[in-house]
């Protein structure tokens, strides 16, 4: 950004709606499974004056919304009917 004013003009839902389907494109192809920091992107639009020690700046951190809340298959169970004693104990700790 050259300007505040480019700074301000800047599109910022266009700016998200692209990092989101970057995110979305990952999950998708499966690489966020197998290199998962790709699930932890955040992108950073900035703007300084340097003559007058003045910075502006405006951070984004994409996250995926379902457009309907999730059900779940079945009831929840407690953790300790899927695990052995010695290893719920462990958690515990």
């Amino acid at each position: 950004m050259n300007t505040v004013a480019d700074f301000k003009a800047m599109d910022k839902n266009a700016f998200m709606a692209a990092m989101a389907e970057n995110l979305w494109a990952d999950i998708k192809s499966g690489a966020a499974v197998s290199d998962p920091t790709l699930l932890l992107k955040f992108g950073v639009i900035s703007y300084a004056d340097l003559k007058r020690h003045h910075f502006v700046y405006w951070f984004a951190f994409p996250a995926l919304v379902s457009p309907t809340p999730f059900r779940l298959a079945r009831p929840a169970e407690l953790l300790r009917s899927f695990l052995s004693p010695g290893r719920y104990a462990s958690l515990q700790a």
